[in-house]
């Protein structure tokens, strides 16, 4: 069944890249982008599962290996932005897992594609989970442009509230000074 699964995300993915080659608008090749890394961050979560403990699933282990695929098939050699990854030795069930690797992706493709308007050097985007018995916290920061004060929410920011209505989190955005600072929080233990 995993190995059922595994393949039809792949091929899902496989169609996604297949597509972005015969799309000339940049619009609609953002979008098949976007909609590939959704379901690159399923797959990548799938093949976790099939090497979960009785535990979980490894957040440190999961969230790294999704972040450097992110970086690999979005962000550009030449770019000087770099994607870091600091994440508490925790693990968490397969339904907070998908929603909290779903959150990271969307989080992350929102930073590239608005916080760094144009180029630099030491632009940086940093995903960062802490855990404890008390509470955890989820936030992807950024060190770019900041939140446009009129930027109207899109699918991604629709996608990002209601998987963390699922988490029974609270969403806080604040400014990084420079950029800005999305934080999921959630008051009890990780599940």
């Amino acid at each position: 069944m995993h190995h059922r699964i595994g393949n039809s995300l792949q091929i899902i993915a496989s169609t996604l890249m297949v597509g972005l080659r015969d799309v000339h608008s940049d619009i609609a090749r953002q979008k098949l982008q976007e909609a590939h890394q959704r379901v690159m961050a399923i797959a990548r979560l799938q093949r976790h599962l099939t090497q979960s403990s009785a535990e979980g699933v490894s957040l440190n282990i999961y969230l790294d290996d999704l972040c450097t695929s992110i970086s690999a098939s979005m962000i550009q050699a030449s770019s000087s932005i770099q994607l870091k990854v600091k994440v508490d030795d925790c693990c968490a069930s397969a339904d907070h897992s998908v929603a909290i690797g779903l959150i990271v992706t969307e989080l992350v493709i929102n930073a590239l594609k608005y916080a760094f308007p144009s180029p630099g050097k030491g632009r940086e985007i940093v995903v960062e989970l802490q855990s404890n018995p008390e509470y955890w916290d989820l936030s992807v920061a950024d060190n770019g442009a900041g939140k446009a004060l009129n930027s109207k929410p899109g699918l991604g920011t629709s996608i990002i509230q209601s998987l963390a209505a699922q988490l029974h989190t609270t969403i806080v955005v604040a400014d990084n000074a420079p950029g800005t600072r999305v934080t999921l929080h959630h008051d009890g233990p990780l599940q």
